[in-house]
This record gives structure tokens, sequence and C-alpha cells, in this order.
């Protein structure tokens, strides 16, 4: 009989050893992992919200760096062709006698060539043809006792705003809401003539819009 309450004795205690509180997948007790869990979605809730609050401020830098890089590309583009264009009439000699159609034939260069090829979509219909234009002018030399003739070109053209939200910021920065933004520039060289050494050959701008 005492052997088999010894018996008896080791099998509780070997029970009790065995009979321990319940513990969560989370480390703690039921009660403790349900409250962190909690935390933890209430957490991710948040994250959530501040997302989304930060979402359209993202957005809205995002398009506006897309924006100003294709007005960037358009505007070196533009600079870039107008030098070409100079480049081009210099090389033509010219004077009084000649000057409106090298400017006419200068002008038409530039619009049906050299921009379409360094300007990404360029359309020739965006163009001012108020501050778009060819000139030659006549000029006295330093030396005083010759003269020489300056090819200045001058183009602006009307950049179309593409992009959602940010166009509507832009537009009108250049006083016109017309879903574009003007962009200009102008470059002027010394056409290779040989010096006139009598009178001015062009002593009024002769321009070609």
């Amino acid at each position: 009989m005492a052997e088999t309450r010894v018996l008896i004795g080791t099998a509780l205690v070997e029970l009790r050893g065995l009979v321990r509180p319940v513990r969560s997948a989370f480390g703690g007790t039921t009660a403790a992992g349900s409250a962190r869990c909690r935390h933890r979605r209430a957490r991710r809730g948040q994250a959530l919200v501040e997302f989304a609050l930060v979402l359209p401020i993202l957005m809205l830098i995002f398009l506006a760096i897309v924006q100003f890089g294709l007005l960037l590309s358009s505007q070196i583009g533009l600079i870039n062709g107008v030098r070409d264009a100079v480049r081009y009439g210099e090389t033509v000699e010219t004077d009084g006698s000649n000057a409106s159609s090298n400017a006419k034939a200068v002008r038409a260069k530039l619009v049906s060539s050299i921009l379409p090829n360094d300007m990404a979509a360029f359309d020739s219909a965006q163009l001012t043809t108020a501050q778009t234009q060819v000139c030659y002018t006549g000029y006295q030399d330093p030396s005083g006792t010759t003269y020489s003739v300056e090819l200045k070109i001058t183009v602006t053209y009307r950049f179309p705003l593409s992009i959602p939200v940010v166009s509507n910021i832009l537009d009108g920065i250049d006083g016109t809401n017309d879903g574009a933004l003007a962009i200009g520039t102008t470059s002027t060289s010394r056409v290779e003539n040989s010096s006139f050494t009598t009178t001015n050959p062009i002593s009024t701008p002769i321009c070609q819009p």
C-alpha cells in the first residue's frame, strides 16, 4: 500500500509539472498577446493613414519633376536650334540687296528642319510670330573705318503644359492663360562678309518675321 501511494504521488507530481499557463504565439499569456496584437494593428492603421496624407504631396512633387524635365529639355533644344540657325545664316554673304531673302531662307530652315531635329514634339504653330524674327543689320567695326553685318535670331515658343495639376499651377506665369508656357532665346553672330569700307550696308535692320 505504501508503494502504491508513492507511485500515485509521483504521478501527481509529474502531472502537476505538465500543467502550465497557456501562452500565445506572441510570447506572453493569452491576454497579453491579445493586447500586443491590438497595438500592432493600431500602428499599422496609423501608418496607412499617414501614407494616405503624404501620397498626394509625393505625387505632386513627382509630376512637377516630370513637367520641369520636359520644359528644360525643350528650352535646351530651342537654344541649340537657334544657335545652329545662326551658324547656318552667318556663312552666306549678306548686304542690303539680299538681306530680306536671306532672312526668309534662314527662318524657313529654322522652322522646317533645325527646330524639329533639336526639340521633341516641336509644333511650328506654337511659335509666337511677333516675337520670332531673323534680322540682319549693319554696324561699324571697332576700327571706325569699316562696317560689318550682324545676324540676330530671336525665337519665342509656347511650350504646351500637359501634366495634370502642375499645368494648372504653371499656366499664366507668362501672363497668358492658354495652357502653355512661353520660352525663348536669342542668338547673335557676325556674318562672314568682307568688311564694307564705304557706307553701312544695312543701316536699318531688315527682319523676316
